[in-house]
């Protein structure tokens, strides 16, 4: 087999190692800055790991899972434009992300200019954030809608959480 061929073949397999290497890397170079973390990451590696194992042992749950997740991808691949610019909206928000926190960190921003900078980024953000909540509002719609409020209130707790901690 030539090289176009096995890409072709394993072109998700390989994109799904290098994605998830990242993020490994990147949680494990922020664990030894802030050790503090340590007990969160461990409850929400557990919860996940909880998930796995749930559904590696009752197939009925994993069908019927799997069937909702077919469902959902078919509706969203329906909304045509607000699907293309969803991966594009997740990319800018990652590759945001890690930039303004690895500039945040070594402070590569002369500080007359850090206003400018967090305003981009906040700008950057809200405008990805803005065309995934639409596009999960379309799709979703009610659950949604809840699964915003859950994650805003989520939100909202780690603030209030971190600001308690400072004080």
């Amino acid at each position: 087999m030539d090289l176009q061929t096995l890409w072709k073949k394993y072109k998700d397999w390989l994109v799904s190692i290098i994605i998830i290497s990242f993020v490994i890397i990147l949680t494990l170079w922020n664990l030894y800055f802030e050790p503090q973390r340590i007990p969160l990451f461990l409850a929400t590696a557990i919860i996940a790991f909880s998930f796995v194992v749930m559904m590696a042992l009752l197939p009925k749950y994993r069908q019927r899972f799997a069937k909702k997740i077919i469902a959902y991808h078919a509706k969203e691949k329906r909304l045509g434009a607000l699907y293309r610019y969803k991966i594009v909206a997740t990319a800018l928000i990652i590759i945001n992300s890690v930039i303004f926190s690895i500039a945040w960190r070594y402070q590569f921003i002369p500080s007359q200019y850090v206003p400018f900078y967090v305003l981009t980024f906040l700008i950057i953000t809200l405008a990805s954030g803005i065309v995934l909540i639409a596009g999960l509002l379309k799709t979703a719609g009610k659950w949604g809608l809840l699964l915003i409020a859950i994650l805003t209130l989520v939100a909202v707790l780690n603030v209030w959480i971190w600001a308690l901690s400072r004080t």
